[in-house]
């Protein structure tokens, strides 16, 4: 079971939203007749208190958002499963179209009279290359 469908069932098993914070205690139900309240737990401190009790409210909600986005994230990654594919389809045409054209273009050559000169040493090439055929 991943973390998120932990969440989701100990949510559904909690005392239901809404809860608010009353001083160090949280307490859930219909806050308009205090016998009708749940006193849920006390808390160390008001902090905390205020804290849990946004954080059950806010649950559901937050809950909702990450499956919306992981049904997002799995839509995407399906439409970006094809294009991988197709990128390295290209990849591999292009690697063979290289070595095909290593195989087959003469390489370029220093023309200069009087043979290559000091910038195709360093280089591989320089202003006299030209491609000799044949």
């Amino acid at each position: 079971m991943s973390k998120h469908d932990e969440l989701r069932e100990l949510e559904r098993k909690a005392t239901p939203a809404p809860w608010e914070e009353d001083g160090a205690v949280y307490r859930a139900g219909d806050f308009s007749d205090d016998d009708a309240a749940c006193w849920v737990c006390e808390s160390g401190t008001i902090a905390d208190a205020a804290f849990i009790a946004a954080m059950r409210n806010a649950t559901p909600g937050l809950l909702t958002e990450l499956d919306v986005a992981n049904r997002r994230a799995d839509q995407a990654e399906a439409l970006l499963e094809p294009l991988r594919r197709e990128v390295e389809d290209l990849k591999s045409q292009l690697a063979l179209a290289r070595r095909r054209a290593e195989l087959t273009e003469p390489a370029p050559q220093c023309t200069r009279e009087g043979g290559p000169c000091a910038l195709w040493g360093a280089k591989g090439s320089c202003p006299h290359s030209v491609v000799i055929l044949g």
